[in-house]
């Protein structure tokens, strides 16, 4: 998708207020990941007719997304991906940015609503807290629907480990979405001595509560976080119950 175009297309959009590409990559991808940001009081009403607005990129798919933002992912016909965020004007200082590259800007605020972020000075807490407790509950439902719910088990399995993923991710201050297996997320996880894709769903299980309670609590700790010991001793009590019990 030719960017001019896509600015062009932007300045005739007059309730975007800015508009910005968000972890550009170093190459050339068909992937842009889009951010408009809106007045609150214009948001809804543009998100009511977002599907129409994307039908000037020629999409031959499109379907809605809402966590962790609200937006679309389209496919165009030149063979983009767009995934397209909308976000209030107001809420742009709560999450950190990577890669911007900024394509739109009415307010003349937008650098400074977007400002460098850095994970030893802002650290969402609460965020830590919640991937942590998925991690561990995660492993809890492995546990209890191992023996009697294959595919419950599976995707509980690929949970846990989505969850230390971006667990890390978040300590670090790294968008889990844009990194390969063999790249910096997986040397920040501890998970780069090791093919996951290689082990058993059990042995991925094993692995995730390993490198949680000793990576993962090390990487929050050192952040000034509270690991949930607490937590993480129930569940493995809970887990070694079922274990112990024969299917």
């Amino acid at each position: 998708m030719d960017l001019q175009t896509l600015r062009a297309k932007l300045e005739t959009t007059e309730e975007v207020l800015a508009a910005w590409l968000e972890n550009v990559p170093r190459a050339s991808t068909p992937r842009l990941e889009l951010h408009l940001a809106l007045d609150e009081n214009h948001l809804a009403a543009f998100y009511a007719r977002r599907h129409d607005w994307l039908q000037q990129f020629d999409p031959v798919h499109a379907r809605d997304i809402h966590h962790p933002w609200l937006g679309c992912l389209a496919l165009t016909r030149d063979g983009t991906l767009l995934l397209l965020v909308l976000e209030p004007w107001g809420s742009l200082p709560e999450r950190p940015r990577r890669g911007v590259q900024v394509l739109l800007d009415r307010t003349g605020r937008l650098s400074e609503r977007l400002r460098d972020w850095s994970p030893s000075q802002r650290v969402d807490f609460a965020r830590l807290d919640r991937l942590a407790a998925d991690v561990w509950l995660f492993l809890w439902e492995a546990a209890a629907l191992r023996a009697r719910d294959v595919a419950g088990y599976t995707r509980a399995v690929a949970a846990a480990l989505d969850a230390y993923l971006t667990f890390v991710a978040a300590a670090k201050g790294m968008e889990v979405s844009h990194l390969a297996w063999e790249g910096e997320l997986a040397r920040a996880a501890g998970l780069d001595d090791v093919d996951v894709r290689a082990l058993t769903l059990p042995q991925v299980a094993d692995l995730v509560a390993q490198r949680m309670s000793t990576h993962g609590r090390e990487l929050g700790e050192a952040r000034g976080w509270r690991y949930p010991v607490a937590l993480e001793k129930v569940v493995r009590q809970e887990i070694q119950e079922r274990d112990d019990v024969p299917p």
